[in-house]
This record gives structure tokens, C-alpha cells and sequence, in this order.
């Protein structure tokens, strides 16, 4: 928990300066901290501040007390504070804010208190109180930081290309402005940064740049363990009005076996947590595509203890000079899940472990099988130098050092970033859609420069090695010759279809009349044959079946003889059964007229007529009935 007062310059040149402060208020609004901060504005039209008077302290505005920080202060710092013409002293903005820290935290326990001064040093001053200043902040035990700021044109990146003026040849440059207001300015920030500090104290000078650098990220968040002075005391409160269906558990298979406790634990696996030894085998033997998990852990040995520390010692040089590896039961405690891991040993001039990695259980394994490549030494090349080229290590000649050109540990967390990016822009803007991710984020991500010009020439080779062929799609599998109106996935299982079987013979007969060298006739023959059957059992449902078929017939038969369907529909009108006939009525099943296959002489009144009620039956029919005749005769007379 920290005290933190912003000293602002805001006269017409300090316009970066609202960037960096804006910058540094998101970075503390997004922190998961208890920091108050106030903002000092100098060079301000008005005065507004508790030391004002005999002209004394004029043109300084505390703008705001300290308080928790919020949105609202970034909306003032966007929107109500506005550059102005007038100068202040910052000496007397120094003191003001010294003023705000002990008057306003009073009875409050802070950690830390801090001043920040964004300032050019443009305004004249005078030092007649600086000890006065260096001693205060001494004694209050204050820390400083100041941000100096160019004047006229920027390029950019905050500096100016004019002369530098170097603080003892220690921390950052500033531009030297010809001014000697500046030039005493930056002197005195020397003096009262090494008084407070030492030499390092002029590390906590940033140029406009440096600083948009560092407060261009936000800060990750942060959790510390807070210890909990009080004693934890479970209680467990029986309620008796908790009318809630308790389930009792059993076996699958047998209802009247209940599930004991004593059962559950039984199955449960038993294992505290530990990290014993399985085995060791060669390191050759354990290969990367082996490895799983989400984390990495080195393994070092206990501090207090020499004799453990000795013995890991050697375990871990007798590993490496064997180039092997040890196979690892671990298990984090008593309910954590067992794992399997491997341990490296690993060797550094100034520490050295056992590095743990996850392998996986053979159920977790799924072997497939692709063709392999060719064996061939261009192949080899070829990928030997692609992984040479995207090397992220470049090796000093001179000094034998290994430099990291792409630092992994000072890239920022993207979905982080562009999750508080998004609530800032929503907090202060409300009304506009969400901003892309910021170009800088990008810039972080993508690859260095050098390895990426690097690795085109082994991209290129890659390319003309190994070849990608688009592969044509397979044809759709359907039968022969038709569509795929009636293809079934099933009918791939049944092979191919001679004849119209009794299982789907409107089926069998859809796909027989579409094979080459089909005879239409024939397989027309064997679905009237299945129709037959299915009438000779007299029931609805098989009435119904006979009807399909019925329909599949005359859908084909529009195609191929039109005279063949209407030959057998007559039949079947003048040999009919009551209830089989109501049926197709019903379906509206009648002759191919000429309007569906052309040269044909039967009208569409005649099909009309042939479905409408006849006043007299036939009298052979009738006869039949009247002596007792049934399917059979009918079928035989069709």
C-alpha cells in the first residue's frame, strides 16, 4: 500500500506528458493494490492549493487528494486538463506535494510514500530551499522519480537530435535545450537524486521515451499471501428442515448389493504425495514428443540439510557424465492424481537440479501411421539449416556470450493486454466499438528481424524439397449411374444389388433400373411379385407396404414404360379388394397420363376417372365373393 502524488507540469509544452501520466494512471488502475494516489498540477491559469498566499506557491492546483484511484481520473486527464500558457515553480510543486503526503496521511499506514515529477524544467526557480527539500524528503522518507521532458519538436520517440546533457555520466540523456533553466534544472534533480540515493539514485531519471517503454505494457497482476491473524474454526450446523432426496449408491448390475464406505475407499487410489525413484534409463531412450503437461519443475535439493545436498550432487553430475535419465513416480499429495515423469539432470556454473517433465501412460498414447519420407541427405540439409537460420541465441565472437534475441521473460501476456486495453476503452468510451490490439503488442510477438531475413533462403530450398500437392476429392459414393436421391450409407454394407430383394425392394428396384444393360421389364416382374406377397397376408399394414412399392413402380416407370404401370394399375381395379383399393384411392394413385410421359394417349380426366367410384361391380368379382373366394384367386386372376 503506497502514497503516490503526480507532480504535472501542464504548460504548452509538455503535451507527452499527458501520454506518460495517462499511461502510468492506467498501469496503477489495473493493479490489484490498495495504492491512493494525488495529482499536483503547476502552471495552471488558477491556484488552488493550502500554502497559497503573498504570491507564494502560485499557479499550483492539487487537482485531486489522495484516494483510491479510478476511471475518473484517467476521464480528467483526458478530458478537463488542458495545456496552458502560464509557468510554475517545481521546486514549489516539490514541496506541495511533500505537504499533501504528511497532511494526508495522517492515521493511515503506508508502505511507501512516492512523489512523481513530469516536468521540462522550463520555468526560472530558485534554490534557496533545496536543502530545506533534500532534508524533508530524507526525514519522511519520501522516493523520488522524475520524468524530464524535451521541448520543441518531437521525432517520435520523445528525444530531441540536439546535444546531450549526462548527469555525471550516470543514468539516461537528456537534450540540451540552450536554455539555462533546463541545464540548472537537470542539476539539481543530480543533486537531490544523489542525496536521497546515492549514484543509483539517478537511475530513477527517464526520458520521455524510455519511459512511453515501460509503461507502454500493463502490469501483470500480482498475488501475494497475506497472513490471517485469526484462528479458522469449522463448524458443521446440522439442518434439520433440508428435505433433500438423498441417493444411495449400488452396484450396476445388482439392486439388492449395496455400496459401502469400506467399497468406495477400495477403489479410490491411495498414493501420498511423493516423488520416488522407478528406475533410470538412457536419456536417447526418452524422446520429446513424449512430453505432456503444463509446467516444468526443477527440483533442488533442501537447504539446511549438506548431506542431502552432497548426495542430490552427485546423483545429478553421475546422470549427466552417463547421459542418463531417471523415471519418476509423482504425486503432488493424497488427492492429486499419479504421474509419470522424467528427470534431467541440469548444470549451470551457479546452480544446478533435476528437471521434471510429465510422460504420458499408455492410455494417453495414439499411435498412427503415416508414410514416412524418403531418407536422403539433401532432406537432412535442407531442414538443418531452416532450424540453424531460426536460431533465437546469437553468440558474441569477441566475448563468448550468448545473446537472447527474443527475450521471452520481457514479453507481455497479449490476452492480458487486450483485456485491459478493452476495459479501459470501455470505461472512458463507452459509446465506440472495441479498438483492434495495439500495434505495439504485435511488434512484441512477431519473430526478430534478422532471423526472420535469415530464414528465407532455407524456406525457399524447403519448398522446392518437399512439395505439397493439393489432393483431388474423391468422388461421391453413389451407384453407377444415378443420383443420390435414394443412396444409403447402409447399401455400402450390402454390396452390389442383382435382384429386388424382400428386405427394401423399392430400393433394390430404384437401383436396379439404373444399372447399365437394365431390364426394366424384369426388374419390374419381381417388385409386382413382392406386391403379390404382401397381399396375400390380407392385413393393413402389409396394404400399406404393397402401396410403396406401388409408388416406387410408378415413379420409375414414368421413365422407362409408362404402359407397363398402367397395364398392372388395371389389373389391379378390376381383380380389387375392398380395403386395398380404399388405400390407393386414398394415395391418389392412378394411371401415367400423358402430361408426365409424352406420346402417351391416356388424359388427365381419364386418370381422374379411373380412381372415381364405379356404380356397378364386376360381376366375376362379385361372383367370387358370393362363393367364398379370397386373395389367392384374385392374385391368380392378375
Amino acid at each position: 500500500m503506497a502514497a503516490v502524488v503526480l507532480c504535472m507540469d501542464v504548460s504548452l509544452t509538455m503535451n507527452n506528458s499527458f501520454k506518460v501520466i495517462t499511461m502510468f494512471v492506467q498501469r496503477q488502475v489495473f493493479a490489484e493494490n490498495k495504492n491512493e494516489i494525488a495529482l499536483v498540477l503547476f502552471g495552471t491559469d488558477g491556484t488552488d492549493n493550502p500554502l497559497s498566499g503573498d504570491d507564494q506557491y502560485q499557479h499550483i492546483t492539487v487537482h485531486r487528494h489522495l484516494m483510491l484511484r479510478k476511471f475518473d481520473l484517467l476521464e480528467d486527464i483526458e478530458s478537463k486538463i488542458e495545456p496552458v500558457s502560464q509557468q510554475a515553480h517545481f521546486l514549489d510543486t516539490l514541496i506541495m506535494s511533500i505537504d499533501v503526503i504528511q497532511h494526508e496521511t495522517i492515521g493511515k499506514k503506508f508502505e511507501k510514500r512516492h512523489i512523481e515529477i513530469f516536468t521540462d524544467f522550463s520555468s526560472q526557480f530558485s534554490k534557496s530551499q533545496l536543502d530545506i527539500i533534500m532534508h524533508s524528503l530524507k526525514k519522511c522518507d519520501i522516493s523520488l522519480q522524475f520524468l524530464p521532458f524535451s521541448v520543441g519538436k518531437e521525432d517520435g520517440s520523445g528525444d530531441r537530435g540536439g546535444g546531450n546533457f549526462h548527469l555525471g555520466g550516470h543514468g539516461p540523456s537528456f537534450p540540451l535545450k540552450g536554455i539555462a533553466e533546463q541545464q540548472k534544472g537537470l542539476e539539481i534533480v543530480r543533486m537531490v537524486m544523489i542525496f536521497l540515493e546515492g549514484e543509483d539514485g539517478l537511475d530513477e531519471i527517464y526520458s520521455c521515451s524510455e519511459s512511453l517503454r515501460k509503461l507502454c505494457v500493463f502490469k501483470k497482476i500480482e498475488r501475494h499471501s497475506i497472513h490471517w491473524p485469526y484462528l479458522l474454526t469449522i463448524v458443521y450446523c446440522l439442518n434439520d428442515d433440508d428435505e433433500t432426496k438423498v441417493l444411495k449408491k449400488g452396484f450396476h448390475y445388482e439392486r439388492d448389493t449395496p455400496f459401502f464406505k469400506v467399497d468406495e475407499e477400495q477403489v479410490k487410489y491411495k498414493s501420498e504425495g511423493s516423488a520416488s525413484v522407478l528406475g533410470f534409463c538412457k536419456s536417447s531412450q526418452v524422446q520429446r514428443k513424449f512430453f505432456m503437461g503444463n509446467q516444468v519443475l526443477k527440483v533442488f535439493a533442501a537447504r539446511d540439510d549438506e548431506a542431502a545436498a552432497v548426495a542430490f550432487s552427485s546423483l545429478i553430475h553421475v546422470l549427466d557424465e552417463l547421459d542418463m535419465v531417471a523415471i519418476v513416480h509423482y504425486a503432488y499429495d493424497k488427492r492429486a492424481n499419479p504421474q509419470v515423469r522424467v528427470a534431467f539432470p541440469h548444470i549451470k556454473h551457479n546452480h544446478e537440479c533435476l528437471v521434471y517433465v510429465q510422460l504420458p501412460f499408455m492410455e494417453d498414447l495414439q499411435q498412427y501411421m503415416f508414410l514416412s519420407l524418403k531418407n536422403s541427405k539433401n532432406y537432412l540439409n535442407a531442414v538443418d539449416a531452416l532450424i540453424d537460420s531460426m536460431s533465437l541465441v546469437k553468440k558474441d565472437e569477441k566475448t563468448d556470450i550468448l545473446e537472447d534475441l527474443f527475450p521471452t521473460t520481457q514479453i507481455p501476456y497479449s490476452l492480458f493486454q487486450k483485456l485491459f486495453q478493452c476495459l479501459l476503452h470501455r470505461a472512458l468510451h463507452f459509446w465506440e466499438p472495441l479498438p483492434p490490439i495495439q500495434q505495439r503488442i504485435w511488434n512484441m510477438l512477431n519473430p526478430p528481424t534478422e532471423v526472420t531475413v535469415k530464414c528465407q533462403i532455407p524456406f525457399s530450398k524447403i519448398k522446392i524439397l518437399f512439395l505439397l500437392i493439393e489432393a483431388k476429392k474423391k468422388d461421391q459414393v453413389n451407384t453407377e449411374k444415378g443420383g443420390g436421391a435414394h443412396f444409403r450409407v447402409s447399401s455400402l454394407a450390402e454390396g452390389s444389388v442383382t435382384s429386388a430383394g424382400s428386405v427394401n425392394p423399392a430400393e433394390n428396384f430404384h437401383v436396379l433400373v439404373k444399372q447399365k444393360n437394365a431390364n426394366f421389364e424384369e426388374a419390374s416382374d419381381q417388385l409386382i411379385n413382392h406386391i403379390k406377397q404382401f397381399l396375400v397376408t390380407n392385413e393393413i399394414p402389409s396394404f400399406t407396404k404393397s402401396v410403396d412399392r406401388i409408388r416406387a413402380f410408378q415413379e420409375e416407370a414414368v421413365k422407362f414404360s409408362d404402359q407397363c404401370f398402367n397395364n398392372f394399375l388395371k389389373k389391379v381395379e378390376i381383380k380389387q379388394l375392398n380395403h386395398f383399393w380404399e388405400i390407393v384411392v386414398q394415395d391418389g394413385i392412378t394411371l401415367i397420363t400423358k402430361e408426365e410421359a409424352s406420346g402417351r394417349s391416356v388424359t388427365a380426366e381419364e386418370a381422374k376417372n379411373f380412381l372415381a367410384p364405379k356404380e356397378k361391380p364386376n360381376e366375376d368379382t362379385a361372383a367370387i365373393f358370393e362363393e367364398g373366394g379370397d386373395v389367392d384367386d384374385l392374385l391368380d386372376m392378375i
